[in-house]
């Protein structure tokens, strides 16, 4: 019977669980990943704060095991785990990404032939702002019938906020279609001209990270995670979350202007490959640890 050295836990949910089953253990190396701070950490309500204080309590307590590390996917997060649940820098690790494989997703030449089609890839729920993104297209179908939404991803309906049937029944025509999940999303990108995400809150978004290695430019909220790969007036346009006119500005403005994208789109493949490929994430995963040698 072989027994474990190190424990590695990936998102809130197993965290908390692996946390409590080895809380009085100290020898196992416990390393919790955390990829994004999500509903919970965005729903305001009064039993949502109680529940985040109970949680924080709990982590605070458990950050301080000598044997216990932390991954965060974005200097936002890195922040909230330093100061707000009290964990020491040194046993706190930026590592950008779950990692992609950038051989796998290639660089592909943008499609020269209309209409300009964004796509929007990722669970269909509130906290990623489908809403809003669908009211900016609703807007935009007024004054250029040319650009296209393509909405990819499933319909999560275990979510706290989910989007309903109805709702997509509603809205799924003239520029707007809801696709559903695909099998290979290489063929999105290579249709699309640009990606987008209006979420409120992101760990490190692995849609712009695939989106951003097929040389798309982007336009995405300004928000923890997602501003780690959407950088303003480098590769991306951003706005401020629910801020549907300033959305429409920034859809127009990309659609209208080629070269900028064909820079964006450049910029963001050197953004992937930088520090954010599979190969460097496992290499700096393996580091980690190394810690507890």
């Amino acid at each position: 019977k072989s027994k474990a050295n190190i424990i590695h836990a990936v998102s809130m949910q197993s965290i908390i669980l692996g946390l409590l089953a080895t809380i009085f253990n100290y020898k196992i190396g416990f390393v919790a990943a955390i990829t994004g701070l999500g509903t919970l950490f965005i729903t305001k309500s009064i039993k949502n704060k109680l529940i985040l204080f109970c949680i924080n309590i709990f982590l605070i307590i458990c950050f301080k095991k000598k044997n216990v590390r932390v991954i965060v996917q974005n200097k936002d997060d890195q922040y909230f785990v330093s100061k707000t649940l009290l964990c020491s820098l040194n046993k706190i690790y930026l590592i950008r990404g779950s990692g992609i494989d950038i051989n796998y997703h290639k660089l592909q030449a943008e499609p020269n032939y209309p209409p300009i089609i964004i796509s929007y890839v990722g669970r269909i729920i509130q906290d990623k702002g489908v809403e809003n993104l669908v009211e900016a297209f609703k807007s935009l179908y007024k004054i250029n019938k040319n650009i296209k939404l393509l909405l990819v991803g499933s319909v999560d309906k275990n979510n706290i906020r989910p989007i309903s049937d109805q709702f997509i029944r509603d809205n799924n025509k003239n520029n707007i279609e809801f696709i559903g999940e695909v099998k290979d999303i290489r063929e999105i990108w290579k249709i699309s001209h640009i990606a987008i995400l209006p979420s409120k809150r992101e760990g490190l978004p692995k849609s712009l990270l695939e989106a951003a290695a097929a040389g798309r430019a982007i336009i995405s909220s300004d928000v923890p995670g997602s501003r780690e790969i959407a950088v303003n007036s480098i590769n991306a346009e951003v706005f401020l979350p629910g801020d549907i006119n300033a959305m429409v500005k920034a859809i127009l403005y990309l659609s209208k202007n080629h070269k900028v994208r064909k820079s964006y789109g450049k910029k963001s493949r050197k953004l992937v490959e930088s520090d954010m490929s599979e190969d460097k994430v496992i290499k700096n995963t393996l580091s980690l640890y190394q810690d507890f040698s």
